[in-house]
């Protein structure tokens, strides 16, 4: 994944004026940030943080990736974003294992 593919996946996003969610992920961690159309971060969670990776034995792997999902999900109903559209930047991952734990 190039730094290439993540300018143009973000511009496409910025474009349409939308929330989006954006995400990172590491060999031992998974992180998920909201951002406003203007590319402001309103919220996010990762498995640094301890609320989530409390109960987990590793912090890279599928269950951790849900467990983060979920916490955005209560992120996006206190920001009050639940009615309007967001977009998913997966930042030029494949949509497979971490990235397709975290959207279900």
């Amino acid at each position: 994944m190039s730094d290439r593919v993540k300018r143009k996946v973000r511009a496409n996003i910025r474009g349409r004026g939308v929330h989006s969610i954006c995400i990172s992920k590491t060999s031992r961690h998974f992180r998920a940030q909201i951002c406003d159309p203007a590319g402001v971060v309103l919220g996010g969670t990762s498995t640094l943080n301890k609320s989530v990776s409390k109960g987990l034995k590793t912090t890279g792997n599928i269950e951790a990736a849900k467990k983060v999902g979920a916490e955005v999900a209560k992120l996006i109903k206190k920001l009050a974003l639940n009615d309007q559209p967001l977009a998913f930047d997966r930042s030029g991952y494949i949509y497979h294992g971490r990235v397709a734990a975290f959207v279900d």
